[in-house]
């Protein structure tokens, strides 16, 4: 996909990491709030001890919670989600990218219990 696209290669490499880990079991809970079931992206913050979503009123309760953006929330949704055939087939503002990142690096080292930097030169990549 690096080679024969021109997205952004730290997308890719997010997409990539958070498609993985839902393929080997982790995949986290990012169609509704964990606890209380509401759809509502726009107020959402993910969980960490939950795996997953929670809304802004549920995600109180958890101090190690991400506040993110709609965006976010819905680009994590597609990429857990979708067809393989169309996981690549959206775009995202570097902002977005951003909180993906943070969210799949931190849930990554959660789940598998150790830091994976191998990827880490994608971010010396000019874009």
């Amino acid at each position: 996909m690096l080679s024969k696209t021109d997205k952004s290669p730290l997308q890719i490499v997010r997409i990539f990491e958070l498609r993985l880990l839902s393929m080997i079991g982790y995949a986290p809970w990012v169609s509704s709030c964990t606890e209380c079931g509401s759809t509502v992206f726009d107020s959402m913050c993910f969980s960490f001890l939950k795996c997953g979503f929670l809304c802004t009123k549920c995600g109180e309760k958890d101090k190690g919670a991400l506040r993110i953006s709609e965006g976010a929330a819905k680009a994590l949704n597609y990429i857990v989600h979708s067809k393989m055939n169309a996981l690549f087939s959206f775009e995202v503002s570097g902002n977005v990218l951003e909180e993906l990142g943070r969210v799949s690096q931190r849930y990554m080292r959660d789940r598998l219990e150790k830091n994976y930097n191998k990827l880490d030169f994608i971010k010396t990549l000019t874009v």
